[in-house]
Order: C-alpha cells, then sequence, then structure tokens
C-alpha cells in the first residue's frame, strides 16, 4: 500500500536532521517507503523444574536414546 505522502518508487523521502541538546551526535529521522514487516509469530516455551526431575528415569531416557 502506497503511502500519500511518499512519491510512488521513492525509498526515502522527508528527511530530517534535529540537534540533540545532550549530545554531540545528531537524530536523523525520514520516512522508508517499504511495506511494514509482517506480524511477529508468538513463540512460547516451558520448562520443567530442575529439583522434581526424576534423575534415574532421566538417565535411562537419554541412554535409550539412538543418538546415544
Amino acid at each position: 500500500m502506497q503511502d500519500n505522502d511518499t512519491p510512488r518508487g521513492q525509498l526515502i523521502s522527508d528527511v530530517a536532521v534535529q540537534s540533540v541538546c545532550f549530545s554531540d551526535h545528531h537524530l536523523v529521522t525520514c520516512r522508508l517507503g517499504v511495506p511494514p514487516p509482517p506480524s511477529p509469530v508468538t513463540t512460547s516455551f516451558t520448562y520443567r523444574a530442575l529439583r522434581r526431575i526424576d534423575k534415574q528415569a532421566f538417565c535411562r531416557d537419554f541412554v535409550a536414546l539412538e543418538l546415544y
């Protein structure tokens, strides 16, 4: 979707440089003529309480793996 403020095909517009009183650097702002990225995918993780793991069962399961 094209923004009305950005001419068609122009990647960068409305460039401005502003002085920042608390730094010797300047703030550069602009408008980018690219669409926003898609919404991020939410990933959730679960963890076991390590103190409650049955260590013997864990060792048996680990040794039974093909990669071991």
